[in-house]
């Protein structure tokens, strides 16, 4: 510690911190703190023992880097360092003490609940709540609601927030008291955006009571609620609230104001007036008329209501976009539920409608795709359903014309297991446009449905016929469909060299070799060029990888650098892949700096700035000792293949360096019997490799992205 640099001293200060070291840090906290100062012993503090840490805290708090650590390892000591601290503080003081303290607030409320609760009840933050309690928030209601309800009813605490109720207390409302329920609501009533996220957030069968009982000893007869805030009242309650409002004098004097609130009416009672609304001579006045008309019907939750309103939208053919436009996006936010089998005629006849009017716009295309996919998702568990085969006949309805849809993410709605039969529902379509080279509707399925799509027989063939095809862009993407399942990648890969070797310019094939076919390498170090669809004439590829050479074998790591040193010293090679390269041989275990000497003495700038650069931060580098000196030396020449301008590699990408310092956590290097039982498993003739792989001989490792 005394004779190293501050590097080791971080270095060891860390390693004793992630062993928990306690013994040690208990030994070495003084003297760090004599003679470098308290940020440095600060450190060590949640490593040493109660006693220690209690006795340097006051000093050193404000050099903890990390108040969290400290908390979960000594909550006790920095709760009662907190208690002497704030008793008698002025609340300025005191709130700044608490935001100092928000990082272990988390920490204090998960070990000791009921200390930091009454911590807060009676010397907490003029907010009321800290804010470092917020991810812990559920956890404390679950413990206490009733604690936690009494500090929600404080002026302060609605004053803190603005319009927008915490989501922890929206999912955690019904776990308090009704009694509770009732003194929160009343003291967020002044806030109606507050007030109705609270009511929302309550189950249905409880919002009755809590409104009415919130708002019992206030006159609120001539109260206008926002029509949005209406839908979160019950039924009833918000009839009765839609009724009251339409005989006050300023909404009955207000056209808008009255179409507006008579939706929120019984579709009964509401449907003349919506209707007629609907049919009136103005664009915008129509457009209005069929939205309220939709939403209306959605708010009664009846299939039947649903059914009615579509049948009032036969006019909607021979309507203006922005009308059309209007009412499918008052359908678009009706749940499926809605739709059952006798309303599927008119939800057709008004999806022929919009489509064929006019104009038509693509928007309002767009919005129509979302009844389709809520239908798609909540009956694919049927193959059977009319409803599953609805769905599908009008998502082909309104596919584009290239025959692509654009579907959502439905491994995120579909029940486990409902991708199988909706898979095979839809088959048909990507199988026709496949015959035509066409494989856009392929991969949006493949990608709406994740992993799910991994486990489809039916679209992994497409996918494999896909990287065949005439279009390399399109083949790109289906290798990258394709490689996707980890327990297919190994196999798949090797398929697809062997088809053509020099799919390894692409970044998927290239990544996948790196990381789990390492006896594949041959093929990408060998000396002649790579021929193929995405190489083509006497140039070598040679990509710059940044990690992952652990799992190389010492010839292929060798191989990799004359690589590198020939691209380096080929004429016409961009600046930015000279520099890269450099980076990289600095990367190679055994050879790294070593391979560095020569280019020190370069004649080109960032040339002799890159080699010394990944040094920077590293103890002892890889083949450089610590009395070792760089040796000026020539730039070897490149091989004959090298020599054109125009050499191809990839686009570098910063990863991590591996560090031979212990203290670094860095992985050990393969034990050398590994690595000739290894080199005694693997032949040398690519072309043999391609043919002899099999899936047990597979290794992972970790690179980083290529360009």
């Amino acid at each position: 510690m005394r004779n190293g640099s501050a590097e080791d001293r971080r270095s060891i200060r860390r390693f004793v911190n992630r062993r928990g070291l306690t013994s040690v840090a208990e030994a070495i906290v003084e003297t760090t703190r004599d003679e470098f100062g308290d940020r440095e012993a600060g450190v060590l503090l949640a490593t040493c023992t109660p006693e220690t840490a209690r006795r340097l805290l006051p000093e050193l708090l404000y050099t903890i880097p990390n108040l969290r650590t400290f908390a979960r390892r000594h909550p006790a000591v920095l709760l009662d360092f907190m208690e002497v601290e704030l008793e008698g503080l002025p609340r300025r003081q005191r709130d700044l003490l608490w935001t100092r303290m928000d990082a272990a607030v988390s920490g204090l409320a998960l070990a000791e609940p009921d200390r930091l609760l009454r911590l807060v009840e009676e010397m907490g933050p003029s907010w009321v709540v800290p804010h470092g309690l917020s991810p812990v928030l559920g956890s404390m209601i679950r413990f206490d609601a009733s604690r936690i309800a009494r500090l929600l009813v404080k002026d302060e605490f609605g004053e803190a927030m603005r319009w927008r109720l915490p989501t922890v207390l929206s999912r955690n409302a019904d776990r308090f008291e009704p009694d509770d329920q009732v003194a929160v609501a009343r003291a967020l009533r002044e806030q109606e955006s507050l007030f109705f996220g609270w009511i929302g957030s309550l189950a249905p069968s409880r919002r009755t009571e809590v409104f009415t009982r919130a708002l019992e000893d206030l006159d609120t007869s001539t109260r206008v609620w926002a029509p949005g805030f209406l839908d979160v009242l019950p039924h009833e309650l918000r009839h009765a609230e839609a009724r009251r409002i339409l005989e006050l004098r300023s909404i009955r004097e207000s056209d808008t104001f009255t179409l507006q609130y008579t939706a929120f009416l019984p579709f009964a009672e509401a449907r003349e007036h919506l209707a007629s609304h609907a049919r009136r001579t103005k664009a915008e006045e129509r457009a209005i008329g069929y939205n309220l008309l939709i939403a209306c019907a959605r708010r009664d939750r009846s299939p039947d209501v649903m059914r009615e309103a579509l049948a009032l939208c036969d006019r909607l053919q021979n309507e203006q976009g922005p009308v059309g436009l209007s009412a499918i996006q008052a359908l678009a936010a009706s749940p499926a539920s809605l739709f059952g089998d006798d309303a599927l005629d008119p939800l057709q006849q008004l999806a022929q409608a919009v489509k064929e009017a006019r104009d038509t716009s693509p928007a309002t295309l767009h919005q129509l795709n979302g009844p389709a996919f809520k239908l798609l998702a909540d009956s694919a568990g049927d193959p059977a359903s009319q409803r599953l085969h609805f769905a599908i006949a009008l998502l082909s309805q309104l596919a584009a014309p290239t025959g692509s849809i654009s579907f959502p993410r439905l491994d995120r709605v579909l029940p486990r297991g409902a991708e199988t039969s909706l898979v095979a529902a839809l088959m048909p379509r990507p199988e026709e446009a496949a015959r035509l080279d066409r494989y856009q509707l392929t991969f949006s399925l493949t990608q709406s449905l994740g992993k799910r799509a991994w486990r489809q027989d039916g679209l992994q063939r497409l996918l494999e016929a896909a990287t065949t095809a005439a279009s390399d862009s399109v083949v790109r993407t289906a290798l990258s469909h394709w490689l996707d399942d980890p327990h297919t990648r190994s196999a798949r890969v090797a398929q697809v060299l062997a088809a053509d070797e020099s799919t390894l310019a692409v970044p998927t094939v290239l990544t996948a070799v790196v990381r789990s076919r390492q006896d594949l390498l041959d093929v990408l170090l060998r000396s002649r060029p790579l021929k193929g669809r995405f190489l083509k004439g006497d140039v070598r590829f040679v990509p710059i990888i940044h990690s992952g050479f652990n799992r190389w074998l010492a010839r292929q790591c060798e191989a990799y650098r004359g690589a590198l040193d020939a691209l380096i010293a080929t004429p016409g090679t961009a600046e930015w892949s000279r520099t890269a390269a450099v980076r990289t041989l600095a990367r190679l275990p055994e050879i790294g700096a070593a391979a560095l000497e020569p280019y020190l003495a370069s004649q080109q700038v960032p040339i002799q700035e890159a080699a010394p650069e990944v040094w920077r931060g590293r103890t002892n580098p890889d083949g450089l000792s610590s009395s070792s000196s760089p040796t000026p030396g020539p730039i070897g020449p490149a091989s004959p293949s090298m020599q054109q301008p125009g050499a191809h590699a990839s686009s570098p990408a910063p990863s991590a360096v591996n560090h031979s310092n212990p203290f670094f956590g860095a992985k050990r290097p393969r034990s050398p019997p590994r690595r000739r039982l290894l080199a005694s498993s693997v032949t040398t003739d690519p072309s043999e490799r391609l043919t002899s792989f099999s899936p047990s001989s597979l290794t992972t490792t970790s690179i980083a992205t290529f360009g």
